[in-house]
């Protein structure tokens, strides 16, 4: 029986992609699996699809298939590893309203749900770092490198970039926990 096919045949994107499913060996039962683990044994193999017949990926993961006829041992198994990298983020400061007031840092990404992580330290950005997709304090020059994030995607490359704060600013308010939670036990 003829290994049935995978099209594309997997790799990088980064937004959904449409995979076609098909063999052709007339007469046989096709069955797929996204992502998991498949049985060999000729038993129920995951989902079963049409020949020809596509699925939408979203997310970075493995598709099997595997054809069935009766009278005929089962096909090999046909794969495809299929990655989605987030574009690289971006990263923008720009000053409140006032002439001296505060700069205001943003990380943001293409990619809806993607989350934008930063680091200011020089440190390589991970899921640990602080998120930057809402407005965060800078009163000072800074070198800020940002990554985008989402679960099922492979992270975004990492972008640097370097701010320059000139002239007075007044410091963006502080706020601490501890100061906070003292103020209102007193």
């Amino acid at each position: 029986m003829v290994t049935p096919t995978i099209t594309p045949p997997g790799g990088h994107f980064t937004e959904p992609v449409t995979v076609t499913i098909a063999t052709t060996t007339p007469g046989v039962s096709l069955f797929y699996v996204v992502g998991g683990y498949y049985l060999t044994d000729g038993s129920q193999f995951g989902t079963p699809i049409e020949s020809g017949s596509t699925i939408v990926i979203d997310r970075s993961t493995l598709i099997s298939v595997r054809a069935f006829k009766d009278g005929l041992p089962a096909s090999n198994v046909a794969s495809a590893q299929f990655f989605f990298d987030l574009p690289a983020p971006t990263i923008t400061a720009a000053r409140e309203s006032r002439p001296d007031g505060a700069f205001y840092l943003t990380g943001a990404s293409v990619t809806p749900g993607a989350t934008v992580r930063c680091t200011t330290d020089g440190t390589e950005p991970n899921f640990g770092s602080p998120v930057c997709n809402r407005p965060a304090p800078i009163d000072a020059s800074v070198t800020v490198k940002a990554k985008a994030y989402m679960i099922g995607w492979d992270p975004s490359p990492t972008v640097t970039r370097s701010f320059t704060v000139t002239g007075s600013v007044v410091s963006a308010p502080r706020f601490s926990l501890e100061e906070t939670f003292a103020a209102v036990r007193s």
